[in-house]
């Protein structure tokens, strides 16, 4: 059998390929320390406001928010309009569908002290900290709170092209 380092030492370039995939780690650890991007954390906080929110599909697409609280519709999302929502909810409610849980219980948007927004199912647990969405999905959310206060609960409209819950 002969010996693979008889000819030599490793070759160039592979020391340069480790070289550099050494210094992107460490350049990317040093951009995620300094800007706090990519960086978990597990914030404590206490809440400001917490909104109980039913959501629920209308035979035209569209959906009616609910405030819980009140139990009358305070916004409704049109067919075709607010993706970002029905996708949260999507992945929300698949935790419901594999506990056999009803759809009917409200899902929880909670304003914390430091500025987050969580939306949560209180049936299984699950929990989503929607500035890790940017600040145009959060504000969507932000905007769906405000819709569904109980001092301005009312019929309110989507606008299509934004995604954002607008009063009429």
């Amino acid at each position: 059998m002969s010996d693979p380092f008889a000819h030599g030492s490793v070759p160039r370039g592979a020391l340069l390929g480790m070289l550099g995939l050494a210094l992107a780690a460490l350049v990317g650890a040093g951009v995620s320390r300094t800007t706090g991007i990519g960086v978990t954390t597990n914030l404590t906080g206490s809440a400001v406001e917490v909104r109980d929110l039913r959501f629920i599909d209308q035979a035209d697409g569209s959906i009616a928010v609910f405030n819980d609280a009140l139990d009358q519709p305070a916004t409704r999302i049109p067919a075709g309009a607010g993706g970002f929502i029905r996708g949260v909810l999507r992945g929300m409610s698949r935790g419901r569908k594999l506990g056999a849980i009803s759809s009917e219980a409200p899902y929880r948007l909670t304003r914390w002290d430091d500025g987050r927004m969580t939306v949560s199912d209180p049936a299984t647990g699950h929990s989503i900290d929607l500035g890790a969405f940017g600040p145009d999905n959060y504000g969507i959310f932000r905007q769906l709170f405000l819709d569904t206060a109980p001092a301005m609960a009312g019929l309110a409209a989507t606008d299509p092209a934004s995604s954002r819950v607008t009063r009429p």
